[in-house]
């Protein structure tokens, strides 16, 4: 194979991480832990990927522009949060629904629960969920059931019908008891506290640092930035967004087309997020829904929580999967004017009424995001053998990781991107070894 050509000025190191999000980190400071010479390439300007804590005085504590909910005990980031000292606090409360004008209180999460998990346990194969519901649920009885899984992959999975799979959403219904909490403060903590120990440990960050281009051959690669710069070591861990991959925003050279093509066969959602800070908790006062943690509706921004049992004036509208991709083009006032509408509806309200009692909004349009390009991932039927494929290091030296790469219910977290961030520094220190 030829030598590489690169420019004579260039930053040198064992290892070149891409992404400064929780996979990134995560990996970075196991490398530097380990006396590994490592440099994270970063496409914003701060880490955290799709974590985005923000302080604004307009709210009443951090928002969370990206992950929020810390899902049942995860190993990584509960050893994270006691090393950091950040605490959690519960999320938990009533869940409510808004349709044809009427408020409701849920008592059943899937009215046909018990057909619906029986007909699940008798698959063989995976299937799609929509291909799964054809199979076993065709008659037009069943079509509440229809809406409430397709509510369910769209909004919680961030998922499409069409794709997502169907052993996957048995194997999240059976374990779905655990309690959600929230970091204290915001996931920004923990990320922040990453960062630190990859600093004390030498890891240089370069922030503003588009990658787009990868030279590599056994043992040496050589990334090229937007910016000109050039950065060489003997590998490299890729940590951008599964929607990045399936882009190929990243070229190689030469090419490593089995990557790319498991890269398209994962599931990668849009979000949208919109938080309101309200003047007063209007839910509360005027509709009696004191212990309202979560409102679903059919709206164009279907769902919406409240910060309980904290006591805070936020709203967080949300929109996922198809439909939310379906609206990446639009403003972010837009997006708020259809938050409102939707919210307006969801009470039989007027938009005004609603606006008048908002005081501060923000929007978080991930699928718009020049460096994400959706929200986060979700298994669909082919992802066993693509993040098989993908976590499989080409020649010792080029490495994948991140929240879509790790199989397992935890796949679209913070802590699946934290795993997959620890397993691809061991496997990197052990091949030098």
């Amino acid at each position: 194979m030829q030598q590489l050509v690169y420019k004579s000025l260039f930053m040198q190191a064992d290892v070149i991480v891409i992404g400064g999000g929780a996979a990134g980190l995560m990996a970075a400071a196991a490398l530097s832990g380990a006396g590994r010479k490592v440099i994270v390439l970063e496409a914003r300007h701060e880490a955290g990927g799709r974590i985005r804590t923000i302080a604004d005085g307009a709210f009443e504590q951090p928002i969370e522009g990206g992950a929020e909910f810390v899902h049942g005990k995860p190993e990584l980031t509960q050893e994270l949060l006691q090393q950091a000292k950040i605490k959690t606090v519960e999320a938990g409360g009533d869940i409510w629904r808004s349709e044809a004008g009427k408020l409701q209180k849920e008592e059943d999460f899937i009215a046909e629960y018990d057909a619906l998990m029986a007909s699940l346990k008798s698959l063989k194969e995976d299937v799609s969920v929509a291909q799964f519901l054809h199979t076993h649920f065709s008659l037009p009885k069943h079509q509440q059931l229809h809406q409430t899984l397709k509510s369910y992959v769209e909004g919680y999975y961030a998922g499409d019908m069409e794709k997502a799979s169907a052993i996957a959403l048995r194997e999240e219904l059976e374990g779905a008891e655990d309690e959600d909490k929230r970091v204290n403060g915001g996931y920004g903590g923990i990320m922040a506290y990453l960062q630190q120990q990859c600093e004390s440990a030498g890891v240089q960050f370069y922030f503003n640092t588009p990658v787009r281009h990868i030279s590599w051959q056994k043992g040496e690669v050589i990334v090229a930035a937007e910016n000109g710069n050039q950065y060489k070591a003997t590998k490299v861990i890729v940590t951008v967004s599964v929607g990045m991959l399936q882009q190929e925003r990243i070229a190689f050279s030469p090419a490593i087309e089995s990557k790319m093509t498991a890269a398209k066969q994962l599931g990668f959602g849009g979000v949208i997020k919109i938080v309101m800070q309200l003047k007063t908790p209007f839910w509360k006062e005027e509709f009696g829904m004191n212990e309202m943690a979560f409102l679903f509706s059919t709206e164009q921004i279907p769902t919406w929580w409240t910060q309980h049992p904290q006591v805070l004036n936020l709203l967080t509208g949300w929109c996922a999967g198809p439909a939310a991709t379906a609206l990446k083009d639009e403003t972010d006032e837009v997006l708020f004017e259809k938050a409102v509408a939707s919210l307006a509806n969801c009470f039989t309200l007027s938009v005004a009424a609603v606006k008048e009692k908002i005081s501060a909004w923000k929007v978080f349009n991930w699928p718009a995001d020049a460096y994400t390009g959706g929200g986060y991932s979700y298994l669909t039927v082919e992802s066993e053998s693509a993040i098989k494929e993908l976590t499989t290091p080409v020649e010792a030296t080029i490495y994948f990781a991140g929240e879509g790469l790790h199989y397992g219910m935890e796949i679209g977290t913070v802590e699946a991107a934290l795993q997959s961030g620890k397993q691809v520094a061991q496997q990197v220190i052990k091949s030098y070894s």
